[in-house]
């Protein structure tokens, strides 16, 4: 009898894991052939420099960017791998990308076929890692709130859309966050197997993105308050007995992360103080550099892409905007039943991971905006952690439900209340499909209000006009300029040459010598570059790109003249 309890128990949880993989992998393959953002092309090329790297043993030469972007380049050449087995064999340490290029043609594939393949690598990496995110968090926070707030971040847009690219901030993010969760489970139940979860996860967010040492310090600060809560049961006031026990755990957790850092990473084998010494300088250049072209904010445009530290409202003001009303809902709720200690955060465990996720969302924040270079994207690793904070305080919300009331069946109204956020949630991932980056809090006005806030498109809609020329007479023929080209030419069928941000008179002919002209979103926002945006407005276009109620992308007609239509 107890045997078969166990199975049955097993086998549910089994379930339930299966259900969680599926919740947050389907959303991210049912659109995962959709427009490519523009850095995707330059990792699908250092993916494969990567693997030709490794395969020929230049192990020093698997150091392609400061980020470093270790583990996706390790998704990158995998997904290249499986589809291109042959290009491990290609004697080849520095193709670019034209050359990538040709040589996929050549073999029978398409660019996007290609970065399709790594896409479903990285999509698979972080599925699984949020599964064990999930795992962590049931333990800690309990089913429910587990569940709601892995569900939550199953169907957050703007989580989705970065989760599912060839790029380095949701795959940091996830790292991130099991790491958190598996070290305060280690705080509170006191089992190595976590500690060494939690270092693991910490190596790979090192080898995804520098920004994700913020770990060592918040790892830390958790880590005394640990040791004050063990302080607090013993009678032993010895500080330095006491402490050790402390000192020796986060040594082993830096060791272990250090040695994964190490071991998935050839180019540390060859060159470790070069490499770590390349990194660190890049991100301290990062952050005090800024960004080569002008950037939007707040209605206003910064011509030489600084947004500075003063500038403290930049990432609570796009969280605002990329986070849904549901999220948003659930944020102060939790709190109110932190400090009330109102289930489901009566316990001690539980308290401590909403205090630990919130203070590790602090210090980031905190972090990322001492940089110059800012973008909304990079705050990724705190939507998850605020998801899983919020879905406590919809638990609570549920509870205090039933209580209003004397509900005859009070399980039944919990489960409709929650069954309406995770349907809410859901609703909103929907009514984006297949564009998840054109999400933009509709309580705030959606993308038609974010358009005079924030600078709006990564290069979503470029598809959608590459279509467009595509269903052209002998669209191999055309000619075409395009904003973000290395998006552009995944999808069109002719040439693509790139429309720089910075234009004079010579180069503004050139550009007129083409068939068509591909004009971005946040082009007009930062009128950039004026000359070429001035002699188009005597234009009209031919062909519109409109993403849920905003115009992403007009395409005109350089040869014939200003008929608008589409």
């Amino acid at each position: 009898m107890i045997k078969e309890l166990a199975n049955s128990k097993a086998i549910r949880n089994l379930l339930l894991f299966l259900a969680m993989f599926l919740a947050i992998s389907l959303p991210r393959m049912l659109s995962i052939e959709q427009s490519v953002v523009v850095d995707e092309s330059k990792w699908l090329v250092r993916s494969a420099n990567f693997l030709s790297a490794v395969s020929n043993g230049s192990y020093a030469d698997t150091y392609q960017r400061e980020h470093p972007g270790v583990t996706t380049m390790w998704a990158g050449a995998l997904g290249l791998a499986r589809l291109f087995p042959e290009y491990k064999d290609a004697e080849i340490t520095d193709v670019d990308r034209v050359q990538l290029i040709s040589m996929l043609r050549q073999a029978g594939y398409e660019p996007l076929e290609t970065l399709v393949s790594a896409r479903v690598v990285v999509v698979l990496i972080n599925s699984a890692v949020l599964v064990f995110v999930f795992a962590y968090a049931r333990k800690l926070l309990g089913t429910a709130a587990a569940t709601l707030g892995t569900l939550f971040i199953a169907f957050s847009p703007f989580h989705a859309a970065h989760t599912q690219i060839l790029h380095l901030d949701g795959l940091m993010g996830s790292f991130m966050l099991l790491s958190l969760l598996a070290f305060l489970s280690f705080g509170s139940f006191q089992s190595f197997s976590d500690l060494i979860v939690s270092s693991i996860a910490a190596g790979l967010s090192w080898l995804t993105k520098s920004p994700s040492l913020v770990l060592l310090p918040t790892v830390g600060l958790l880590a005394l308050v640990f040791y004050f809560r063990r302080l607090k049961s013993q009678k032993d006031i010895n500080t330095i007995r006491t402490l050790w026990p402390t000192i020796r755990e986060l040594f082993f957790w830096v060791v272990i992360a250090s040695i994964t850092f190490i071991v998935l990473w050839p180019a540390m084998w060859v060159d470790p103080i070069g490499s770590v010494t390349k990194i660190l300088t890049s991100a301290i250049g990062y952050a005090v550099e800024g960004h080569d072209n002008a950037i939007f904010f707040d209605g206003r445009i910064f011509p030489d892409g600084r947004i500075g530290p003063e500038v403290l409202h930049f990432y609570p003001v796009t969280y605002l905007w990329r986070a849904t009303p549901v999220v948003l809902f659930g944020l102060p709720l939790s709190l109110f039943a932190f400090f009330k200690r109102d289930y489901p955060l009566r316990r001690f465990q539980s308290r401590v991971t909403v205090a630990g996720l919130l203070l590790a969302v602090v210090i980031f924040v905190l972090v990322m905006n001492f940089g110059t270079k800012k973008f909304d994207r990079y705050l990724i690793p705190a939507y998850a952690p605020l998801d899983l904070i919020s879905a406590t305080g919809w638990i609570a919300f549920s509870n205090v439900a039933v209580k209003l009331k004397s509900w005859q069946h009070r399980r039944l109204v919990k489960l409709s209340v929650l069954g309406t956020a995770v349907v809410l949630q859901l609703l909103l991932l929907l009514s984006v499909y297949p564009y998840y980056l054109s999400y933009y809090n509709v309580v705030l006005g959606g993308g038609k209000r974010a358009q005079n806030v924030m600078t709006i498109g990564w290069g979503e809609g470029l598809d959608a006009a590459a279509r467009y020329l595509n269903e052209k007479p002998n669209p191999g023929s055309l000619r075409v300029a395009s904003w973000y080209r290395n998006s552009f030419l995944f999808h069109f069928e002719g040439q693509t040459d790139s429309i720089p941000s910075v234009l004079d008179e010579q180069g503004l002919n050139t550009i007129f010598e083409v068939d068509y002209a591909v004009i971005y979103i946040h082009q007009w926002q930062r009128d950039l570059p004026k000359i070429l945006l001035d002699r188009l407005r005597e234009r009209n276009p031919e062909y519109r790109v409109w993403i849920n109620g905003l115009e992403y992308v007009r395409i005109y007609n350089l040869k014939e003249g200003s008929l608008e239509s589409g």
